[in-house]
C-alpha cells in the first residue's frame, strides 16, 4: 500500500499536469474565445475556468481551514436556492 505522502505527491503531480494542459488550451484565447459556449447550459469558457478556479480555492480552504470552509459552505447554501452560488460564482469569476 502506498504511503499517504506518496499518494499526495501523485495527486498533486496529476493536478499540476492537468492545470498545465488546460492552461495550454486557454492561455492564448482571444477575447471572443472566452465567450465560447460550453456544454454547460448558459456557461462560456470564462464561466467554466472561473468555476474551476473557485473550486480549487474552496478545496484549499477545506484543507487548510476546515472551520472556515464549513462556515462558508453553510452561508452559501442557506438561501432559497442552495445551488445558486455555483452559477453566481462562475458569473463573478
Amino acid at each position: 500500500m502506498a504511503e499517504p505522502t506518496q499518494v499526495l505527491d501523485e495527486v498533486l503531480d496529476d493536478l499540476r499536469a492537468e492545470t498545465e494542459a488546460l492552461e495550454g488550451v486557454v492561455a492564448a484565447l482571444p477575447a471572443a474565445g472566452w465567450a465560447t459556449p460550453t456544454p454547460a447550459p448558459g456557461w462560456t469558457v470564462a464561466h467554466q475556468i472561473a468555476h474551476l478556479a473557485w473550486t480549487d480555492e474552496r478545496a484549499l480552504l477545506a484543507a487548510t481551514d476546515p472551520d472556515a470552509f464549513r462556515r462558508e459552505a453553510a452561508a452559501l447554501t442557506a438561501g432559497p436556492d442552495p445551488a445558486a452560488f455555483i452559477d453566481e460564482g462562475a458569473a463573478r469569476g
